[in-house]
């Protein structure tokens, strides 16, 4: 048994692990994703030796590749988004809250947790949840649910970058590294762009 689930080993099973991805973004949605591992501990065992971990450490086809392993074994997931509209509405903290108590509601229709582990600092949720800060390379439940979340957000942006040319989101997905930079200079944001955050909000300002 490797570290991570060795950490989930402490707490009551099952254990739901929760994660989110997108929140930096410059563009696109946000994603939060619920996971929870079976009890066999072979499928776990060959979860560890896939290399599941942290989704930040991992190749995009890593990911899908180890997706692919929890849909075929059955491992509970849900996933739940906020698009960038909603996150310019409401907030990036306000739709988290949303997106993390839906994900709880779906697990309490579903497998029913009697751990939930979710990444990150405290937040105002249903269950007294436990947070833990960097989960996501502590606990392999919450390891899966960051990989689920970043699949499934990449998926999207992949797919609108089709109909968003010129800003690179099949490749950084809405992050704003130089290429994202230099494209939202050039051609202004597009419907996806978060108006609300201050690098998109400047572009806008600068072509009144």
């Amino acid at each position: 048994m490797n570290l991570l689930a060795q950490f989930d080993a402490r707490y009551p099973a099952p254990v739901l692990g929760a994660d989110e991805v997108g929140t930096g973004a410059w563009a696109g949605p946000i994603y939060v994703a619920g996971a929870v591992l079976p009890g066999d501990r072979e499928v776990v065992r060959a979860l560890e030796q896939a290399g599941l971990t942290d989704s930040k450490k991992l190749s995009r086809a890593s990911r899908e590749r180890l997706l692919s392993f929890m849909e075929e074994y059955c491992t509970w997931y849900t996933v739940r988004s906020a698009t960038a509209a909603e996150v310019d509405r409401l907030g990036v903290s306000a739709c988290l809250d949303k997106l993390y108590e839906r994900v709880l509601f779906d697990a309490l229709r579903g497998p029913c947790p009697r751990s939930i582990l979710i990444d990150g600092n405290p937040r105002a949720l249903p269950w007294s949840p436990s947070f833990i800060p960097k989960g996501d390379g502590l606990s392999l439940a919450i390891a899966a649910a960051s990989v689920v979340a970043k699949v499934h957000r990449d998926r999207e942006m992949v797919a609108v970058a089709e109909a968003h040319p010129g800003y690179g989101f099949e490749e950084n997905v809405g992050y704003g590294v130089p290429v994202h930079a230099e494209a939202l200079e050039r051609l202004g944001p597009c419907t996806i762009h978060r108006t609300s955050f201050r690098p998109v909000r400047r572009v806008i300002d600068a072509r009144r």
